[in-house]
């Protein structure tokens, strides 16, 4: 089973939820579910047992235009920070088209290894 910070992911809809200009309503209407339950998952509480369903997290990746791993990825730095070209390169992935993305992951396929 693959874990995931709630907090994280809650951090990351809400950045790339703002990132698309969208209101929370917006967003919870898009993908069917209440208001206060997408502030929840974007705040990251709820109870210690309590998690988004991935049918929720898949939901949401797709309407914000992002990929679903994105939105667990613990290594994301906001603006601000210390990585600041690699923070403009995440801010643009979503408006990459098909054939940036894979240029994107074939790069990065070689930076990794």
């Amino acid at each position: 089973m693959i874990d995931y910070n709630k907090v994280v992911v809650g951090r990351q809809i809400a950045f790339y939820r703002q990132q698309k200009h969208l209101t929370q309503k917006q967003l919870a209407e898009a993908v069917g579910m209440s208001v206060s339950y997408l502030s929840e998952i974007e705040c990251g509480s709820g109870s210690e047992n309590s998690s988004i369903s991935m049918k929720n997290i898949c939901n949401i990746a797709k309407v914000l235009e992002v990929p679903l791993d994105v939105l667990a990825d613990t290594n994301i730095e906001y603006p601000g920070s210390k990585f600041p070209i690699a923070n403009a390169i995440l801010n643009e992935l979503p408006s990459l088209t098909p054939g940036q993305l894979e240029l994107y992951d074939k790069l990065i396929s070689i930076i990794v290894k």
